[in-house]
């Protein structure tokens, strides 16, 4: 809990600094054009994304995470999510199989964070020249999503600790790729709250 506390005020700090300065900056040059409107609501809308994400994670920590649920079609939600991911990376060719009426029992929302999580994460750390392979099936009574993607080799160190909260993996992986680190570890909570899981697989 002490960790969790020190490495979620570390990371809210970042935003409000940068909030804090552009603020200050504004007042003292007395001149209402240097405020950076588009900066502040980038921190704000960051600031904001954390708040939510450990919220969540919190409610999972104590088993009360509320879930809304209702029937979701699991093809159509990834349908819409994987046309949002081609806009933003047109250089990465996606190889899609999904299977059609794939129907859920769940929250459209924290299901819509879930896979919206794990597609921004493919594009973030794929080498985009391999391409990608996202599928999607019915086995029994579950969905398994599979998502396959290139990446750099990750040590089995990264491996073990890919679903910790706040860790981003090495530093020259890294470079100009922004992140809190609670994306994968409140994916799988997610998953598991509806009865599921996330795993990593070679």
């Amino acid at each position: 809990v002490s960790r969790f506390t020190s490495d979620a005020a570390h990371e809210l700090k970042t935003p409000l600094t940068v909030l804090r300065g552009k603020l200050e900056q504004a007042v003292s040059s007395e001149d209402a054009s240097q405020l950076d409107l588009n900066a502040i609501l980038d921190e704000v809308g960051h600031l904001s994304a954390i708040t939510r994400k450990l919220l969540l994670l919190s409610q999972a920590d104590s088993g009360s995470m509320a879930l809304h649920f209702e029937l979701i079609n699991m093809s159509d939600l990834l349908d819409e999510l994987v046309a949002d991911m081609e806009l933003l990376a047109d250089d990465l060719v996606l190889n899609c199989s999904i299977e059609r009426d794939l129907m859920l029992k769940g929250d459209t929302v924290l299901m819509n964070q879930l896979l919206n999580n794990l597609l921004v994460n493919m594009i973030r750390y794929s080498l985009h020249e391999k391409g990608a392979t996202i599928q999607a099936k019915r086995i029994d009574s579950s969905i398994e999503v599979l998502i396959s993607n290139f990446c750099f080799p990750m040590s089995e160190e990264i491996k073990r600790q890919l679903f910790d909260r706040f860790y981003r993996g090495e530093a020259e992986q890294l470079k100009g790729i922004s992140g809190s680190g609670l994306g994968l570890s409140l994916a799988r909570e997610i998953a598991r709250a509806h009865g599921g899981d996330l795993i990593l697989e070679p």
